[in-house]
């Protein structure tokens, strides 16, 4: 009972952390996701008074494609009651259109230099980049992203703040037995085999948790909200993500480990 307590009381701040890192990530995934796709969709419309064959050449801005829009759609609507000089006129006149594609969704501030850029180039006549439409949907993926992370920052601080309780408890309730152990000539791995075991089989636990819950979200929410299918990452995808939890989940026990050594080898040198 008093294992299963010590073993409970160690799980549960060291779940909390994990589980909030884990959300966060996956979160942080999603948002990038939805990035790449919004990239892949958006477009800025060029009016240049030249046709244009690579834009890239024109300018030190790297651009992912550029897609000419046909002249041939737009005389055409408006073609209608026109008389044949002024239809010759507007053909030979009229500008020439282009969507131009980024390779990345940009911030506020690299959409504003981009606008800046094209429009000094000879060759364009105007830029329009739908400045409002971008903002809103930056600043609401910007937004997800911090309240993530304040998310996150708020439960590591709460857990980290029981994880040094129960430090506490660790050092109250296993400095004399280990002390005694090694009077009796025990060596301090052997004396510390049963905070070893607590902290093993709380990292196993709440890594057997945390990846359950990632897995369940992943599956359920592409069940539920088939239309998450393009942004929602795969469990293959999160393998990276995976590691970082695990290489938290070991850290966070190690360092109470390590402070109850070196508290314990303190308390004896004195």
């Amino acid at each position: 009972m008093k294992y299963l307590k010590s073993l409970f009381s160690f799980i549960l701040p060291l779940l909390m952390v994990l589980s909030s890192f884990s959300i966060y990530l996956l979160v942080n995934k999603l948002v990038d996701n939805y990035k790449d796709g919004v990239a892949s969709d958006y477009s800025i419309i060029v009016i240049a008074n030249e046709p244009i064959i690579d834009i890239n050449k024109l300018s030190s801005i790297s651009f992912q494609k550029i897609e000419k829009i046909d002249r041939e759609n737009i005389i055409d609507d408006v073609k209608e009651g026109l008389s044949d000089l002024s239809f010759e006129m507007l053909n030979k006149h009229l500008p020439y259109f282009y969507k131009v594609y980024l390779q990345n969704f940009p911030t506020n501030n690299e959409l504003k230099d981009i606008k800046v850029t094209l429009t000094n180039l000879e060759a364009i006549r105007e830029v329009e980049i739908f400045e409002s439409e971008h903002t809103n949907l930056y600043s609401l993926l910007f937004l997800t992203k911090q309240i993530a992370i304040v998310l996150f920052i708020i439960v590591l601080t709460s857990s980290f703040v029981m994880l040094l309780q129960q430090i506490r408890l660790w050092l109250f309730e296993y400095s004399e037995k280990i002390s005694i152990l090694q009077l009796l000539g025990a060596s301090l791995s052997y004396s510390t085999k049963s905070l070893v075991k607590i902290i093993v089989v709380s990292i196993l636990i709440s890594l057997f948790a945390v990846f359950s819950l990632m897995f369940l979200i992943i599956v359920n929410s592409t069940v539920s909200q088939p239309e998450l299918l393009t942004i929602m990452p795969t469990v293959q995808d999160m393998y990276y993500e995976a590691i970082f939890i695990v290489m938290l989940s070991i850290a966070i026990p190690l360092t109470a480990f390590i402070a109850l050594i070196i508290k314990h080898r303190l308390n004896n040198d004195v």
